[in-house]
């Protein structure tokens, strides 16, 4: 094979054991480390051993468990069979897995996969589905998976259109849809971001999402393309990540502001133990650019990205305007289409102009599994996907404002909150944590409310806040209502985003965070 396959993931594990057998594929959370062509002789064994438990092509694969060296090898061995891996979202409950199942099992044999501690999270759900328990273990619920008894020659390839990757959409606005992946966009990611980002096969790429994520995906496809080596974690713990970085001179690192500022804000923190660090992808407030360039970080990236279209856009490591590197969401993907229009008129935007996002190209999913409405309805007439966020172009660069559903209507105006997140980032260096919400109000609708955790030290007022707001943004933008919240008091999802819902919840039912 002279060339990467630039559609089917499979290829790419080949491509590396063919020019690259030596070199470290994966270093796993319990230390277990693996070169490509060990990592190739294992996945066919797990690939085997599938194809011999009845799990055939167009099936989903469905799996509960902390993060470990099993989980990749069933992942890559469902990209060799065709079969569709479903990282399920460890905080769901069983009735939140049950109804996010339930419509795919209508139309996919689903089969069912546990680590011990997880096990009860399949307990009483979608009947006598066949269950496999991780590690070889049995146990009541879950039998182990077998041996292999037939070759995996017996076995189709797949081809780029098929499903390979089911991930759950954030719930950060509703219930979480299926999101169906096929080869070709996870390929087309991988390919992308690496070529975009100037990884090298030398790099160690630091993984700290669940697979769940489209983050945790991304991680895996674009080691893969480079033949790099992935650090894998079972979970984001900030002082097991900074001993990792210092300890495995981890050289990428990607996540979001939240765990960046849990990061620096551990006492054993210095630049010292981060010294080998050359490029991080951050997303979330602008600030933390500031931050990371303090750490002597000079690449450092933003990136528009969502389950649907996987990475839309991302900053390139030569751009050197500072404005677009710390501003906008990144250059748009070669491959990838996208238009600004008007959410009423649908007409298309120009540059400049605020719009919905609306997204075009390889780097799209198949839709939502099970959900054929969902689908269809999330479409136009020339097949662009309608993201539902609000933002806009300039030139080939892409500035996200929002989601349109986090819009605060107050007194008949929109008020982006990201837009008011960003100022206050920018002109509050006091705060260390910011998110802007609307909440109920009988007078406005809603009203401005900001939620910020101050620095040790510190104190900031209301009459403060909209005082020194004031000349800066409109009058119906400034929050009119503060609430401080306490170290660890931020709700967030399973995917480490803020969850803004639970947020608005909490402080509309008057829990003091």
């Amino acid at each position: 094979m002279s060339e990467r396959n630039d559609k089917i993931l499979s290829d790419l594990l080949a491509y590396n054991v063919k020019h690259r057998p030596n070199l470290t594929a994966l270093l796993s959370a319990n230390g277990q480390q693996l070169n490509w062509a060990e990592y190739q002789q294992q996945i066919e064994s797990y690939a085997a051993r599938l194809l011999s438990a009845g799990v055939n092509k167009g099936d989903v694969l469905c799996l509960a468990a902390t993060p470990s060296l099993e989980c990749y090898l069933l992942l890559w061995a469902c990209a060799r069979l065709g079969a569709v891996f479903a990282p399920v979202n460890l905080q769901f409950t069983n009735r939140e897995i049950e109804a996010y199942l339930a419509p795919i099992s209508k139309i996919r044999r689903l089969h069912l996969f546990a680590d011990a501690h997880y096990q009860n999270i399949f307990a009483g759900i979608l009947g006598e589905l066949p269950r496999f328990s991780l590690a070889g273990a049995t146990t009541e619920r879950c039998s182990a998976l077998p041996e292999p008894a037939t070759s995996l020659d017996n076995a189709p390839y797949p081809t780029e259109e098929d499903g390979l990757y089911l991930i759950p959409t954030s719930g950060s606005t509703g219930s979480p849809k299926p999101v169906l992946l096929p080869h070709r966009a996870i390929v087309q990611l991988a390919r992308n971001v690496t070529e975009r980002r100037n990884w090298q096969t030398s790099d160690r790429f630091l993984s700290m999402s669940p697979l769940f994520h489209i983050s945790g995906l991304g991680a895996v496809g674009s080691s893969a393309w480079m033949g790099s080596s992935l650090h894998a974690m079972t979970g984001f713990d900030p002082a097991t990540a900074l001993k990792r970085i210092e300890a495995e001179s981890i050289t990428l690192l990607a996540a979001f502001d939240i765990l960046l500022d849990r990061l620096v804000s551990l006492p054993e923190f210095s630049l010292e133990k981060i010294k080998t660090l050359r490029a991080v992808n951050f997303a979330g407030s602008p600030k933390f650019y500031d931050i990371i360039q303090s750490w002597g970080i000079s690449d450092i990236a933003t990136a528009y990205a969502l389950s649907e279209g996987t990475t839309v856009s991302l900053m390139p490591y030569d751009c050197s305007d500072p404005h677009l590197r710390q501003w906008s969401a990144g250059k748009i993907m070669p491959q990838v289409q996208v238009k600004i229009i008007d959410p009423d008129s649908k007409q298309i935007l120009t540059d400049g102009q605020s719009g919905e996002i609306c997204i075009k190209g390889d780097n799209l999913f198949l839709g939502y599994l099970g959900c054929d409405e969902a689908t269809l309805a999330a479409f136009d007439d020339d097949l662009f996907f309608h993201t539902g966020d609000c933002g806009h172009l300039e030139g080939e660069y892409l500035f996200f404002e929002g989601r349109y559903k986090a819009m605060i209507k107050t007194g008949g105006e929109n008020v982006s909150q990201l837009e008011v997140e960003n100022f206050l980032a920018s002109h509050f260096p006091e705060c260390r944590q910011i998110a802007v919400i609307g909440t109920t109000d009988k007078e406005w609708g809603e009203v401005v409310c900001a939620c910020l955790e101050l620095r040790p030290g510190e104190t900031l007022d209301l009459q403060t806040l909209r005082s020194r707001c004031k000349g800066q943004l409109a009058n119906f933008k400034i929050p009119k209502k503060l609430i401080t919240m306490t170290p660890g008091s931020w709700p967030q999802l399973a995917s480490n985003k803020l969850d803004k819902q639970a947020l608005r919840d909490m402080i509309e039912q008057g829990v003091q965070p």
